[in-house]
């Protein structure tokens, strides 16, 4: 199962006109930020901000940059700059970057400050729900601290058990498909109150994540709030005062906890997700397959390789097919493979003339139904300097699900065919060796 958990609160739509004297810099800058195309804006701005006459572009591009390769204290320092300078000229998307910031804010762990921004606005304007249910949101985590780690200076390795992810029975509406399934989850040993539970180790998953079941036996605190996951789904939220793996200690954790669905019923093996506030919060891990190992380095270099990660829903990785750019959903928590439907109009006439057609069962959590698909052969693809292929891709139709923005997800399919595989939140990039 992946945790397609959609972003809680407000998403950021920035859209604005550039004035007829704006020289091409301004136009192409601005043009990025209102297609979210990060890769290509952390490529050019560099080269492109010593010509930008529209002096709010600069704090505004540098924002989006801080945020979207995970350094977020900038971003709220950039945003600040562009309000407190610039909020006459950037006009109704003052609101939408002030919103941002305190969001921003709140995921630092400021969650009593970003509460009262929140506040401040919606009591300006009332009519606008999403801000007052996201003031409630953060105020009711107003006592808690921020999140924190405690590690030891050496690394830190923790084993890993490769576990097959199989329905635990099958409904006559169920469909199997043409595919030999072999979809395989990766956990890790996770202790909470003394009790150690297997964790998906999941950086699809934007927050880490408890069955209420499992919630309940680890005796954590659960929230009193409803909150919504992917969009429709509704779940709670629980405090853990401290969470150990391996040698690692993460204090004042809020994680989400998932109510009973129709996907329990028919899958196995899932009780808890580890995400990315875990992982961003340890900055590197390798996950050395061959060993059995996930290995958290004390200290790791960067080799210099370009950012090939950014946060969006989840990780977004920069890949290749042909010289055709490819934003993939990196999911360690994605049992095997998928390709969708922006992916089928870049190459429509390769995937017509090879795939067949397929109709699978396919769930996340909130959601299990039949879907039909085309499947690939096979799906040869570069990342970095690194270039592999896959068999047996099933290609999805358009569909209203967050992640089929992008080009396709990849998980444990990608990963068990590596030694190691580096994932550097430090600096933004995922390596495969």
């Amino acid at each position: 199962m992946h945790n397609n958990m959609r972003r809680l609160i407000l998403t950021l739509f920035v859209s604005f006109s550039l004035v007829a004297a704006a020289q091409n810099a301004d136009q192409r800058i601005g043009e990025l930020i209102n297609t979210e195309d990060w890769f290509q804006l952390n490529d050019e701005y560099p080269k492109l901000k010593d010509s930008l006459q529209l002096d709010y572009l600069k704090p505004m591009a540098e924002a989006m940059l801080a945020l979207h390769f995970n350094r977020p204290e900038e971003a709220v320092a950039s945003i600040g700059d562009l309000l407190v300078n610039y909020s006459g000229q950037i006009g109704s998307a003052a609101l939408n970057f002030a919103l941002l910031r305190l969001q921003t804010i709140g995921e630092l762990g400021r969650y009593a400050e970003a509460a009262d921004g929140l506040k401040a606005i919606s009591d300006q304007l009332p009519e606008v729900g999403s801000i007052a249910a996201t003031y409630s949101y953060y105020n009711a985590l107003r006592n808690i601290p921020p999140m924190s780690v405690s590690r030891p200076q050496s690394d830190v390795a923790v084993p890993f058990h490769l576990q097959e992810y199989k329905a635990k029975k099958r409904e006559p509406w169920m469909r199997e498909g043409k595919r030999k399934f072999k979809g395989y989850h990766m956990t890790v040993p996770v202790t909470i109150h003394g009790i150690e539970k297997p964790f998906v180790f999941d950086a699809g998953a934007e927050a880490t994540f408890i069955t209420e079941k499992t919630a309940h036996e680890l005796g954590v605190r659960i929230l009193p709030d409803t909150i919504t996951l992917n969009g429709t789904q509704k779940g709670l939220r629980a405090y853990i005062d401290s969470m150990r793996v391996g040698d690692i200690v993460c204090r004042n954790m809020v994680v989400y906890v998932g109510l009973p669905t129709m996907l329990d019923s028919i899958a196995d093996g899932f009780e808890a997700a580890l995400g990315l506030d875990f992982i961003k919060a340890v900055g590197v891990t390798q996950i050395l397959f061959d060993q059995g190992r996930i290995v958290f380095p004390a200290h790791y270099p960067n080799d210099s390789e370009e950012r090939n990660l950014c946060l969006g829903v989840g990780l977004m990785m920069r890949a290749e097919r042909d010289s055709i750019p490819l934003l993939i959903n990196f999911d360690s928590g994605c049992t095997t493979a998928e390709l969708y439907d922006g992916y089928y109009r870049k190459f429509a006439s390769e995937v017509d003339a090879v795939a067949v057609k397929d109709t699978v069962t396919t769930g996340y959590y909130g959601n299990v139904s039949n879907v039909e698909v085309k499947l690939l052969p096979e799906f040869t693809f570069t990342v970095g300097k690194t270039t592999v292929t896959l068999y047996e891709m099933e290609v999805y139709p358009p569909s209203d699900a967050v992640l089929q923005s992008c080009d396709g997800r990849m998980g444990m399919s990608l990963i068990r065919r590596f030694h190691r595989t580096t994932i550097n939140l430090n600096d933004m990039n995922v390596m495969f060796e």
